[in-house]
């Protein structure tokens, strides 16, 4: 499974160098997004929305140049 979370800076960093404790990781876990099992790559709609004009209203260019900020889910994944 995969999820996304949404945490402060200053959390992450504290995560980062080990001074946290298990009910901060769960309480920050727990608040987190599911993806959807076989999800597509995830991009940013608004970054693809400028490249989309910047190229002429070319699509699938603006597309095929999106980066990717997780890569998709294959089927085999459990």
């Amino acid at each position: 499974m995969q999820i996304v979370i949404d945490i402060p800076d200053i959390m992450y960093t504290k995560i980062q160098n080990g001074k946290t404790d298990k009910r901060t990781l769960e309480t920050v876990i727990l608040h987190g997004a599911p993806l959807p099992k076989g999800h597509g790559r995830l991009i940013d709609a608004d970054k693809l929305w400028d490249s989309y004009h910047d190229l002429d209203y070319d699509f699938y260019d603006a597309l095929d140049l999106a980066d990717t900020i997780i890569e998709a889910e294959s089927e085999e994944e459990e």
